[in-house]
């Protein structure tokens, strides 16, 4: 009985190259293949990692009245786990405003980017551009958000820009500008009234008439005493709008 239990021992100890005597190496060279495909996969997965938009980056603010303001607060995540610090937020022109809540995004923490847009001087339709950089691993990064609407007039003017041409001293040239207040969602549907007009050269007189059947006329006229020259100027309608008084 006793060398039957010693030869199955035997045997048992033989098992090839991986049996107990072996297990150390074997396990060994399986820590030393994987190791280096974990921190592989780990360190691809960060450097993926990137200040995000929470929902959509474009607001569409719809049909605008000239001269109306319109907000809208974008949200950014910070997925990683490092505190990303933004540098700053640029706007596409003077029109554009926007403010970070924060300029440091603490890790898988939120922030808001606060955007103002003026429509004054705007027409028809508009995209303004919203970059926030901030700096990630010692690179600059960006997030570009999009703020787009459709502006138009509460006044309708059959010339935008007068031109006299060239005027003899001493005689009068004039010129008409008929100016159509319209509704707007904005303004609840009542049409604005045209309350005044006034002219920035001295040498061009202006005048207001009519306001029936919810037109007006505003007469310019080079007056006969100018000088010789080049003249320019703007001329200024005054209105009841709330947006766009004048």
């Amino acid at each position: 009985m006793s060398c039957t239990s010693s030869a199955v021992s035997n045997r048992r100890l033989d098992v090839g190259p991986c049996g107990s005597r072996h297990v150390t190496s074997c396990l060994a060279v399986v820590v030393i293949l994987l190791l280096p495909l974990t921190v592989s996969c780990r360190g691809a997965l960060r450097q993926d990692l990137r200040l995000s938009v929470v929902g959509e980056g474009l607001f569409d603010a719809g049909i605008l009245t000239e001269g109306q303001i319109v907000r809208h607060s974008f949200v950014l995540n910070n997925p990683t786990e490092r505190t990303i610090k933004i540098e700053r937020v640029d706007a596409a022109c003077d029109c554009t405003a926007a403010f970070p809540s924060s300029r440091d995004v603490s890790p898988s923490g939120l922030v808001n980017i606060d955007v103002e847009l003026n429509s004054a001087g705007l027409g028809g339709p508009v995209e303004r551009d919203v970059v926030v950089v901030y700096v990630q691993d010692d690179r600059e990064e960006r997030v570009k958000l999009l703020v787009r609407g459709d502006v138009r007039s509460e006044l309708e003017l059959s010339e935008r820009f007068i031109d006299f041409g060239t005027t003899p001293r001493g005689t009068v040239a004039e010129r008409s500008v008929v100016v159509s207040p319209r509704s707007s969602d904005a303004s609840e549907g009542e049409p604005i009234d045209v309350l005044s007009v006034a002219s920035s050269n001295p040498h061009v007189a202006v005048s207001l008439h009519g306001g029936q059947a919810g037109k007006y006329t505003v007469r310019l006229r080079i007056l006969p005493t100018g000088q010789p020259g080049w003249y320019y100027g703007n001329i200024v309608i005054m209105t009841s709008s709330r947006f766009m008084p004048e």
